[in-house]
């Protein structure tokens, strides 16, 4: 869900700037983030991020990725769409904020897992934006496929499919049906 079809990142960096004062630019955040690694050396995490993200109402306000609700919603027509989710662990309302923002944002997607082992989900492709992830489902699912949108981080090595942006995604795993 974070990073695919809700804009974790951005929504970090901008309660960031508001709750320390800091300008860290949002024009382009995918272009200038490193994975799950971002900002390491210029904020400390237990510090300064943890304490954001286990606010209340955190997830529940994450943006949309552009184009994502129209794209898997054409998709769930096609295949059997699950939402595999982590937890938040530290949060104590991450897991509903996360529910609640599906419910408002993809009503239309009712089968969710909530686990951090997502690897162990079976199924025929997985769209995830972490490279660890995608990895470690695809040694447990070698004749699977592993999908992402765009980012700096996500590479044909890890990745077999790679969209441009959700509309370029769905059209390539529309493709596979």
């Amino acid at each position: 869900m974070d990073g695919i079809i809700a804009n974790f990142r951005l929504h970090t960096v901008e309660r960031y700037n508001l709750a320390y004062g800091t300008k860290f630019p949002t024009d382009n955040i995918e272009g200038t983030l490193s994975g799950d690694h971002f900002f390491t050396d210029k904020m400390p995490y237990k510090t300064h991020l943890d304490p954001l993200w286990k606010a209340p109402g955190f997830f529940l306000y994450l943006p949309v990725i552009k184009d994502s609700q129209q794209s898997i919603r054409n998709l769930s027509e096609v295949f059997d769409i699950v939402v595999v989710t982590a937890p938040y662990e530290n949060s104590v309302t991450g897991d509903s904020d996360k529910r609640a923002w599906l419910n408002l944002h993809f009503p239309f997607l009712t089968k969710r897992i909530f686990t951090s082992h997502k690897y162990y989900i079976d199924g025929d492709i997985i769209v995830d934006d972490r490279v660890e992830l995608a990895e470690t489902w695809k040694k447990r699912h070698p004749d699977g496929k592993a999908a992402s949108i765009k980012y700096p981080w996500t590479t044909k090595e890890t990745f077999d499919i790679i969209g441009d942006d959700w509309v370029d995604l769905e059209r390539q795993l529309i493709k596979l049906a």
